[in-house]
């Protein structure tokens, strides 16, 4: 009886590890990698580290089709929402039309440590 719980055990351990260690995007789950068909007129390329974005402000025209491309180091990711955008380090850009004016905020969406809240910063569309 101890044999198959312990045979159980490392049969169900060893299939959830193989679920969480692959850091390759699926194409079901590719919908963050951008629309290769889309030819972007700009890209910004939004760096972040130590709880902060490089810039306070990005500015962006109206009317662009832009590639929003993330790099970070260290465990942060970069969502706005308003425009649908949520990128992590294994699927680090997005090609989003800018339709509408106005401001957008910018966000870690990985609780990266004690200054996540902090980690805030603006896309100006205008």
């Amino acid at each position: 009886m101890k044999r198959m719980m312990a045979l159980f055990l490392t049969l169900a351990l060893a299939s959830a590890l193989s679920a969480c260690g692959n850091n390759e995007p699926s194409a079901a789950s590719d919908k963050n990698s951008g629309d290769k068909a889309v030819a972007a007129d700009e890209e910004l390329v939004i760096h972040a580290t130590n709880y902060k974005f490089d810039k306070e402000e990005y500015h962006l025209t109206k009317g662009k089709t832009v590639k929003i491309t993330f790099k970070s180091q260290g465990m942060h990711g970069l969502a706005i929402k308003e425009l649908g955008v949520n990128l992590k380090r294994n699927n680090a850009s997005k090609t989003v039309t800018l339709d509408k004016p106005g401001t957008y905020e910018i966000k870690c969406s990985i609780v990266c440590g004690s200054g996540h809240k902090d980690m805030v910063s603006k896309l100006i569309v205008s």
